[in-house]
């Protein structure tokens, strides 16, 4: 994991250093519309008379404002600064993949499709002319995110396949900070009512859950779903996971039994919701906001932040502290946690094999990875959603406090990109002030503090054979895992046949799935 801030220093460096690719100066000439653009560095706005059509999904947040992505301040904006027109299509909210498999099927793209190609085996969509293959875009098109990845080497590796084809521009977590936004979260007023620090061992988090059973009176202790999140106490992971160079599988592993031997007791104890297996959000917002819970897991905005703007003005003495992912022993530091690799694909920009006009997409996209990009993307229009305090970009009541009453949640969309993901390298100080109570940075930090990044299998590629066997196998252990787990919690699986599971696991070929695991991850650590 990089050191805090690592890579914002080094895209702002790279980005200064061509201020004249972003900017209107440099004394380059400015394109011009042709078929085949000028390759290498450029100067922006463009002079074309083509028009980009760009797949992207509109947010909820952004549905209750715009009916098209369009018609944002930021694409207004970004087209303005590019040059570039671009037509933007979206799927109805909920049916996203549903619609993206069907126009995919059709074989009728427009020229950029925002989604997660690598789930989609990148090296079969680009044989198969669903997308381009970058590398020549790349060279010749798009200096910024070449120079992006030249300088960040682990992101350069995760965003090609093994057999060294770029395939999307990347969506890049910016910082440590935004790599752990949600975790546990409990009553702070509470714990000081009953003299109790934060829990950082199972022992001390067994302790809170009992007394805010029985000196606070919540019926229902621990709100959340099916409690992974204390599987980190145990040295494991709820899913694949790196230890030493090898890959496991956690529930597979011998801790497992340890862990729902814990859970089991809890719920037996009473601090665990009775209908844990189905509670929604609805009903642990509710919990948590009328004192039926004390604990949940969550985000920093959606949960916490949601939490202590409800109860601001009704009940000032309400208060949540967040909390480390838990040890066994006192002093230690989590091996797991809730970390994301700062390379996401879930919202990458692919070009497509039906794209008219390649280079000009790519000068596009390229946009967003120069200085001026970053800053629109994150921040928005200087001036307008944003102003520059002593060298820090500092939203605007436009977007704190909006005239047409919109939460930060829904009016940043509005104005930059930096509360979702997209094609850009995401800047932490938009979360700095997205995250503007106190409970809320100290979450960041506390939610951060282990080292799950020595963990995490990276974005690793299948082949076209290893991905129809893995699928088929964890399809199988998947519905089996969980609907295990959920038994043994309940008790109607007794922990007694823990072996009889991991055989039955065994049975599913676990152990095949873990071996196409670590092939596909010696594969990623081999790429040049």
């Amino acid at each position: 994991m990089y050191e805090m801030k690592k890579i914002i220093s080094v895209v702002l460096a790279a980005s200064l250093a061509t201020l004249s690719i972003a900017g209107c100066g440099g004394g380059k000439k400015t394109e011009t519309s042709k078929s085949s653009l000028p390759t290498g560095e450029i100067s922006y706005p463009i002079k074309t008379d083509k028009t980009l059509t760009y797949w992207v999904r509109l947010t909820s947040a952004l549905g209750t404002s715009v009916k098209n992505f369009g018609e944002t301040p930021f694409a207004k904006e970004y087209m303005k600064k590019t040059g570039i027109n671009v037509t933007y299509q979206h799927p109805a909210q909920g049916q996203e993949t549903e619609s993206l498999n069907l126009l995919i099927a059709s074989g009728d793209f427009p020229d950029i499709i925002e989604t997660d190609w690598l789930s989609r085996d990148p090296d079969a969509s680009i044989n198969k002319k669903t997308i381009l293959k970058l590398n020549d875009l790349f060279d010749n098109y798009a200096p910024n995110i070449k120079k992006y990845l030249t300088k960040n080497p682990e992101i350069d590796k995760a965003v090609r396949t093994d057999s060294g084809n770029y395939y999307v521009f990347p969506f890049v977590r910016g910082d440590e900070k935004l790599c752990a936004t949600s975790g546990f979260m409990l009553r702070g007023d509470w714990l000081k009512q009953l003299n109790l620090e934060v829990p950082a061992t199972i022992s001390e988090w067994e302790e809170v859950l009992k007394q805010f059973k029985e000196k606070k009176g919540a019926t229902s202790p621990l709100a959340m779903g099916v409690p992974t999140g204390f599987m980190t106490a145990y040295g494991i992971a709820a899913d694949f996971y790196i230890d030493n160079g090898k890959v496991h599988f956690g529930p597979y592993e011998a801790k497992y039994k340890d862990y729902v031997t814990t859970m089991n007791k809890w719920y037996n104890e009473g601090y665990i919701d009775k209908n844990f297996a189905i509670l929604d959000g609805k009903l642990i917002n509710s919990n948590m906001l009328d004192g039926k819970s004390g604990v949940t897991f969550g985000a920093g905005g959606g949960s916490m932040g949601l939490y202590l703007n409800a109860k601001a003005e009704e009940d000032k003495t309400y208060d949540l502290a967040a909390a480390p992912f838990p040890t066994l022993n006192k002093g230690e530091k989590s091996e797991f946690g809730n970390k994301q690799l700062p390379y996401s694909p879930l919202n990458g920009g692919g070009i497509t094999g039906k794209c008219k006009n390649p280079e000009l997409a790519a000068r596009f996209l390229d946009y967003s990875y120069s200085n001026e990009g970053y800053m629109l993307n994150n921040f928005g229009i200087e001036g307008e959603s944003y102003t520059m305090v002593d060298g820090y970009p500092k939203f605007t009541e436009v977007i704190t406090n909006n005239p047409n009453k919109l939460s930060m949640a829904q009016s940043i969309p509005l104005y930059a990109r930096s509360a979702n993901e997209g094609p850009f390298v995401q800047d932490v100080r938009y979360i700095e002030q997205y995250y503007k109570l106190q409970q809320q940075q100290d979450a960041l930090i506390k939610w951060s503090d282990n080292n799950h990044e020595k963990h995490m299998i990276p974005q690793i590629t299948l082949t076209k054979e290893e991905t129809t066997e893995f699928s088929k196998i964890m399809s199988d252990i998947k519905t089996y895992r969980d609907e295990a787990l959920i038994n043994f919690i309940l008790g109607t699986m007794s922990v007694s046949s823990f072996d009889e599971f991991t055989a039955k696991l065994k049975s599913l070929k676990i152990e095949r799935a873990i071996e196409i695991q670590q092939a596909a991850y010696e594969r990623f650590l081999n790429r040049s």
